[in-house]
């Protein structure tokens, strides 16, 4: 599974992360920081900066 969660981190997509690896599958998760909780689920992670332009969140690096 390939999870992707940024600052403030989904209570949801942990839960799907935390499911998939209940049933043996890997979790490839996509975050911002060290300290992301869906860490602790991921069997591979990449961090992705985020980016905000005038209080709006950019979520295209996570994309690119």
């Amino acid at each position: 599974m390939i999870a992707v969660s940024f600052a403030p981190y989904a209570a949801e997509t942990l839960r799907a992360a935390q499911i998939a690896r209940t049933v043996g599958a890997p979790v490839i998760a996509i975050t911002d920081d060290e300290a992301s909780p869906l860490l602790s689920e991921a069997t591979t992670a990449l961090f992705a900066q985020e980016t905000s332009t005038l209080g709006f969140r950019g979520l295209t690096n996570s994309m690119t």
